[in-house]
């Protein structure tokens, strides 16, 4: 059986139909565990208050949170340069050097390590920390 390459509308289509289906999944499925999951962080609750008792909340979330994440950013982002490419051969050495600084030059100019920060606080409260470069 021989297949025969797609047009570019049947692409369109193909594409447009994942994108809707992401976004249904993300509404449906997600979207009010994430909502959930930063009025945790922020320290409310969905328990009522009774008079005469505390209203103390306790904050594990945000605590947990705070705690792992220097761990996470030391893993990842404690060489001198976090980006770096490896030549496959050694006729590719001088093109990985080059692009590994360029890389570390764009990292450090754009404040990848701020970005790197806010990708794992939402990560790590809303189960998905997306970044996107540009």
């Amino acid at each position: 059986m021989e297949l025969k390459p797609k047009s570019r509308s049947e692409v369109e289509g193909i594409v447009q139909t994942a994108i809707s289906d992401a976004v249904d999944f993300v509404e449906s499925e997600i979207s009010q565990d994430r909502i959930k999951a930063q009025r945790y962080y922020d320290g409310e609750v969905d328990l009522g208050y009774e008079d005469g008792r505390s209203k103390v909340v306790a904050t594990k979330v945000r605590d947990t949170v705070r705690a792992v994440k220097p761990s996470l950013m030391r893993i990842f982002l404690s060489t001198a340069k976090p980006v770096e490419y490896v030549p496959h051969g050694p006729e590719d050495v001088a093109m990985a050097e080059q692009a590994t600084e360029f890389m570390h030059h764009e990292f450090t100019r754009l404040n990848g390590y701020r970005v790197m920060n806010y990708a794992f606080q939402d990560a790590l409260v809303k189960k998905q920390g997306i970044v996107k470069a540009y």
